[in-house]
């Protein structure tokens, strides 16, 4: 059997991951100017998706039993 709270912590675990990753990428102020749009710009659309995944299943998970037979 599954065990909701716990997968429902882990996934809240992954988010507090997510941000951490979130601020290492953050840009650091320097002199000269920015480029457009750089590799760390494109892990931060990366980790934003991430972000949205796992959101999504925590709330999916929140509102169903995960022993629930899907008739597969």
């Amino acid at each position: 059997m599954a065990n909701k709270d716990l997968y429902i912590a882990k996934m809240r675990a992954a988010l507090t991951e997510v941000d951490a990753a979130r601020a290492a990428l953050q840009p650091v102020p320097a002199d000269g100017d920015k480029a457009p749009f750089t590799v760390a710009d494109q892990l931060l659309d990366e980790l934003f998706y991430a972000e949205c995944v796992i959101r999504r299943a925590i709330s999916f998970a929140e509102l169903n039993d995960l022993n629930r037979d899907i008739g597969i």
